[in-house]
């Protein structure tokens, strides 16, 4: 096993987040892929809080764990101070958790996008990296197609943009990069989170694979 790296077997997806007027949203596509195998329809935007919302790219069984660990402690912080958890105190705590596995001899090998409101009713977006780096952006991508991606959000994304703007962007960007990207494809996911939290709209007619 110690001879099958990165190189011999690629994996990819492609999320997407971009704050909007009001609120945030996260896409994905919804291709698993190990070199030249693939699964297809795997979720890659999940709820973690009423009002955060997080894509995985990368190693599925580390997204899943730290999806796992970072829910249960957003669920303990609410039961502890009787309100909702802001995207601050993810962001601070899930950072933290990826760069002590970087001391580890193996250490997270994930991309996180990590969205949500913080204590001023403002919404956020973060990059999360498997060395515990946080970053803060209006617009961003991950994967194997981000570059795709990201070239339709440096077109098109502006300040202000409405809900249903945004949506339509993120959608294109995510079609743009299944259309060349090999490890992205199989449908879209999409969840939307605003002032009356986080909402799962990956089956409404806004949400369209382009042939």
């Amino acid at each position: 096993m110690s001879k099958l790296t990165e190189a011999n077997y690629k994996k990819g997806t492609t999320t997407v987040g971009m704050i909007f007027k009001g609120g945030l949203v996260l896409a994905s596509d919804q291709r698993a892929s190990l070199g030249h195998l693939s699964m297809h329809k795997v979720p890659k935007v999940f709820k973690v809080a009423e009002f955060i919302g997080i894509t995985t790219a990368g190693a599925v069984s580390d997204a899943q764990n730290l999806l796992k660990y970072l829910k249960a402690e957003m669920e303990l912080y609410k039961l502890d101070r009787n309100k909702e958890p802001s995207i601050d105190v993810a962001a601070s705590l899930l950072g933290t958790i990826a760069y002590g596995g970087r001391q580890s001899f193996f250490p997270y090998m994930v991309q996180i996008l990590l969205g949500g409101r913080d204590d001023e009713s403002d919404f956020k977006l973060f990059s999360i990296f498997g060395d515990g780096s946080v970053i803060i952006d209006k617009y961003t991508c991950s994967g194997s197609g981000m570059e795709l991606a990201l070239a339709t959000l440096d077109d098109a994304w502006k300040e202000g943009m409405s809900e249903k703007e945004a949506v339509a962007l993120a959608v294109k960007a995510i079609n743009k990069a299944i259309k060349r990207d090999i490890y992205s494809g199989d449908g879209i996911s999409v969840a939307v989170i605003n002032e009356n939290g986080y909402k799962d709209i990956s089956d409404t007619k806004a949400v369209v694979l382009e042939k």
